[in-house]
This record gives C-alpha cells, sequence and structure tokens, in this order.
C-alpha cells in the first residue's frame, strides 16, 4: 500500500498521464501545493482541497488523505468526472433542512454555486458541529460548508446526512456497513457511534465540502 499522501497523489497523478500543471488546473490547487504534496511536505490536505484533489484525480478522498478504503471508491463520495456547468444552490440552515424534507416552505437568503452533476433539490449546508472533525485524516471541520445531493442510495464509507424520525435531530456523519448491521460514525472520537435503527432516515450524501471566506 502507499504509504504517503504525496505518494498516493504522484502514483494517482502518473496512472492518469497527468502533469502537475493539469491537477493543479483540474483542482482549482496551485501547483506549488501539488508539489509540496507530493515531496512530502504536506501531510494532510485540509477538507475542501482535499476533495477538489480526489475529483481532479477521480478518486475516494479518504484513499487520497489515509490510504485506507478502495482508491476509485465503491466508497467515493465524488462523480467520475468533474462537471463543469455552473448550478446555483441554496444554502440552507438545519431547520429549513427539516423543512425541505416535510415539504414545507423553506426561507434561502444564500445561494452558492456548483460544477457537480447533482439533484435539483441538493443544497448547501453549514457544519455546525465538531463531529466530523479529525486531527488526522479526512476531516469536515465546524464551519465548512458541505453539499448535499438527496438519495437515499448508500454506499458504505459515504459522508451522510440523517434525520432521527420524531425529533428534529439532524445528523452528520459517515455512514459504514459492518456485519450485517448500518452505523453512523463520527470522524470525531469523543463522540458516539449510533447503530441504526428504523428511527433513522437518510437524507442524502455529501459530495463537496469547501470554505466560504
Amino acid at each position: 500500500m502507499t504509504s504517503t499522501l504525496g505518494e498516493r497523489v504522484s502514483k494517482r497523478r502518473a496512472d492518469l498521464q497527468m502533469s502537475q500543471e493539469e491537477l493543479a488546473k483540474k483542482s482549482g490547487v496551485s501547483r506549488v501545493a501539488i508539489s509540496k504534496a507530493e515531496l512530502g511536505m504536506t501531510k494532510n490536505f485540509n477538507g475542501d482541497t482535499l476533495f477538489n484533489v480526489a475529483r481532479a484525480l477521480r478518486c475516494d478522498p479518504e484513499w487520497l488523505q489515509t490510504g485506507k478504503g478502495n482508491i476509485e471508491g465503491r466508497t467515493s463520495n465524488i462523480d467520475p468526472e468533474p462537471q463543469y456547468t455552473s448550478y446555483r444552490l441554496p444554502v440552507l440552515n438545519w431547520q429549513s433542512v427539516l423543512q425541505q424534507i416535510e415539504g414545507g416552505n423553506k426561507k434561502v437568503e444564500q445561494w452558492l454555486e456548483t460544477t457537480l452533476n447533482v439533484d435539483k433539490d441538493a443544497f448547501w449546508l453549514k457544519v455546525e458541529s465538531d463531529a466530523m472533525t479529525s486531527p488526522i485524516g479526512l476531516t469536515i471541520p465546524e464551519g465548512m460548508m458541505i453539499l448535499v445531493n438527496p438519495t437515499d442510495n448508500l454506499t458504505s464509507g459515504n459522508l451522510v446526512i440523517f434525520k432521527k424520525s420524531g425529533t428534529h435531530e439532524i445528523f452528520f456523519r459517515k455512514y459504514i456497513e459492518e456485519a450485517g448491521d448500518r452505523y453512523l460514525r463520527p470522524l470525531n472520537q469523543n463522540y458516539s457511534m449510533i447503530k441504526i435503527d428504523g428511527q433513522y432516515m437518510p437524507v442524502g450524501v455529501v459530495v463537496d465540502a469547501k470554505w466560504i471566506l
């Protein structure tokens, strides 16, 4: 197994016959940043850089960051090919997500664009918990914007949004299937893993994450 972030970036880029300049252009990350990563000067990518580079390399973000899982990913949250048509999607707050699920009117005060090919009901959401913050590997810290594509078609390893029925609780977690059971796993070890039962309903899969200044 390729052991470092730099080696994984370099190997995957070589497999795709892509230069550093091409990777920089496709990912929106500077060539210098790509070079530093491949030289081992960068140990981990932050959330938005990770998703952008993984999408450009057509690989699973977790594999790229940690070396775990599959390269192209049965567990990938990204489209296999970049999409370049721009879409304006609403930024919802967590209460608005509940209103969307229940079919009510939702107030939209902000819109953000994406070039991903997502469902017409996809939406951006600001992370308001540190449950997906990790000191190593993949991390989606509080304050990042995540793009949620509504679906109940889940694959183990997806980053997901779930709702607990009969409550106003919504969870941003990693979806895991193990030994016939399903779980919502936080990246922050201070939070407990949740076993999915009939109370929990999928809202969608997180397909992008980035900082908005």
